[in-house]
């Protein structure tokens, strides 16, 4: 039920306002009813105690005519919102069941009300309980029904007689004169703050007509100055354009000159880059015949080499032969030896059997003894000569073989040596058209020499002339600025005079912005200069890279070279010394005791071993040739 509380409060409150409001009206009409008929020019109007002390101020009272003035706020010229707004808020009346009272001027609502309440009053809370709202409530209804008020004199002691007195004529009257003095007494306040605004500004005037008449004489002295500074810049800027029209011409002339020169010195960074080519390109040719020597000279070893192989390989096939020869003699030989041995061996046996007797048995002991020991040995040499035999057919198989092998391998280096011969003839076509075009190029590049020296003469010479009229024109434009500069600070005081004296001054800044585009001009093809330079030298960096390239081709080649020399003295020595070549093994080494036939098979062995030797230490170093 705070609600419920919080409205009686609030009624109760409202109440004890109203009553308050009530007396403090009684007590201004008795007040106001005894002045009114002494004094109607100028009368005071006074509050209760609070608020005595804020409209304790007399004013007079103007005469109808304001009045009416004031009264009328829309016909009044010095009426402003503010003056609406302070009558609104002056004016402001509290109705509630036909009972009217009047606020005092200068104060808003709020605060009037609260100097209206009494000081003693106790605050009421809006949270208190009801059973003492209602009492309360009880108590100020007897108590305003006990109580009486006097108007004017008389004692009013019901709330009805109340109500009609301040309902009466008379009141209002009063009420209407009271706000129409609140009104005047704010107009008067305002008239003087106006008063007061209007001396300032009447000061301010006088100021700041002494300062216009003081800048109007500073302006008539500066357009005199500036006549004659203008008179001044008009024959300066007058000489200036004669010099200016005389400098563009030999401006165009040097331009020219130097498109021309530009145009050479672009064919002489072509015969630069030429020449730069042609000194590599020579150092190239250079290598390439010192190259061309050493294949020359390794193409005569490996001929040299192939003419030694070649001859070994007719003498092994001529030992072939006689070997072959050797072998088959041996043959019939060993074949005639058997067949004599069988004969001897038939006839004796035939005499054994024949001559069986006393006389002969003891004469024939001996000559059995001699004839089995003979056939013994006939019968080791011949197991010998057979493994003899086969070891020479195993021998001659493998000598075969090898013919073959060596065969192939005599085709594969002539084969090399075709493949080398052809690059050689290459290299040796392309070291002569290098060596012709190189001869072309320096005669070129001779010529363009001297030009290129005279361009650069004749540049210097230009350099020259276009750093004395850039001097020149940086002379001209500081001259213009210092006589400009001086009537600056003057301008800033009277814009309009500037804008109208400073027109022929963007003649000086003309000339200038010429200069500079031509200097830009400069600076650009100067750029385009750098740019075709830079663009030059990375040609020659990737000629460079280009010639790298090729060294280490021409290296990889001398590599493969030195791989098939090495290989081929490989083949034609195995690896070895002769020394080591020509030594015999023991089992192979000759004894004076050997017979003819002994000897020459162990030749032929000893060549055999020496040849497979080499096969061996071939095979070695090239693996390929085993599949």
């Amino acid at each position: 039920m705070s609600w419920f509380a919080d409205i009686a409060g609030k009624a109760e409150d409202f109440l004890n306002k109203i009553d308050q409001n009530a007396a403090v009206a009684l007590n201004t009409l008795e007040e106001g009813v005894g002045q009114s008929r002494s004094r109607k020019g100028s009368k005071t109007w006074a509050f209760t105690e609070d608020v005595k002390s804020e409209t304790s101020t007399s004013y007079d009272v103007p005469t109808d005519s304001t009045i009416s003035v004031t009264m009328n706020p829309e016909t009044n010229p010095m009426a402003t919102p503010l003056n609406n707004n302070t009558m609104s808020d002056t004016a402001l009346s509290i109705k509630s069941d036909g009972f009217r009272a009047v606020a005092p001027s200068g104060l808003p609502l709020q605060a009037q009300q609260n100097k209206l309440t009494p000081v003693n009053q106790p605050s009421r809370s809006r949270s208190r309980p009801t059973t003492k709202v209602k009492q309360e409530h009880t108590e100020i209804s007897n108590e305003s029904q006990s109580t009486t008020t006097s108007v004017n004199g008389k004692q009013v002691k019901t709330d009805e007689e109340l109500l009609e007195f301040l309902n009466s004529p008379g009141q209002k009257e009063i009420d209407e004169s009271a706000l129409l003095k609140s009104e005047l007494a704010t107009q008067s306040k305002e008239m003087g703050m106006v008063l007061k605004n209007y001396k300032k500004l009447q000061q301010d005037f006088d100021r700041q007509s002494k300062t216009t008449d003081e800048l109007r004489k500073s302006l008539n002295d500066q357009e005199s100055r500036l006549s004659s500074e203008e008179s001044n810049n008009v024959q300066e800027i007058s000489r200036l354009k004669e010099e200016k029209e005389k400098k563009n011409a030999e401006i165009n002339q040097l331009q020219q000159r130097l498109d021309e020169t530009l145009e050479k010195l672009k064919g002489m960074d072509k015969l630069l880059e030429l020449q730069n080519r042609v000194e590599h390109l020579d150092l190239e040719n250079r290598q390439l015949a010192s190259k061309n020597m050493e294949l020359d000279d390794k193409t005569g070893t490996l001929n040299n080499q192939l003419i030694f192989l070649e001859k070994q390989a007719q003498s092994a096939k001529e030992a072939l032969a006689v070997v072959e020869n050797d072998f088959s003699v041996y043959k019939e030989k060993a074949k005639s030896i058997l067949k004599s041995k069988d004969e001897l061996i038939v006839s004796i046996k035939n005499q054994n059997s024949s001559s069986k007797g006393i006389d002969g048995s003891f004469s024939s002991i001996p000559t059995d003894a001699q004839v089995m020991a003979e056939i013994g040995s006939l019968k080791n040499e011949r197991e010998l000569l057979h493994g003899e035999i086969s070891q020479s057919r195993s021998l001659c198989d493998s000598l075969k073989d090898e013919n073959r092998r060596l065969e192939s391998d005599l085709q594969s280096l002539r084969s090399n040596l075709l493949e080398l011969q052809e690059i050689c003839s290459r290299d040796r076509n392309i070291s002569h058209s290098i060596q012709e075009e190189n001869l072309q190029l320096s005669q070129k590049v001779s010529s363009l020499q001297l030009e290129v020296e005279r361009e650069k003469s004749e540049k210097r010479k230009l350099d020259e002339k276009v750093q004395k009229l850039a001097n020149d024109n940086e002379l001209g434009f500081s001259i213009a600025t210092r006589s400009s500069s001086g009537s600056t600070n003057d301008f800033t005081k009277a814009s309009s005079l500037s804008r109208m004296n400073m027109s022929p001054v963007p003649s000086l800044g003309s000339m200038s912005s010429d200069n500079f585009d031509e200097r830009e001009n400069l600076k650009t093809r100067i750029k385009a200069l750098s740019q075709s330079l830079m663009e030059k030298q990375s040609l020659i960096n990737n000629i460079s890279a280009d010639k790298q390239l090729l060294q280490i081709r021409v290296e990889r080649m001398q590599a493969q070279i030195q791989e098939l020399t090495d290989s081929s003295e490989s083949n034609s020595h195995g690896g070895l010394t002769q020394t080591v070549i020509s030594s015999q093994p023991l089992y192979l080494s000759e004894s004076p005791w050997d017979s003819g036939v002994t000897t020459r098979v162990k030749r032929v062995y000893s060549r055999v071993d020496s040849l497979c030797c080499q096969f061996g230490l071939a095979m070695r170093h090239r693996p390929n040739l085993r599949l």
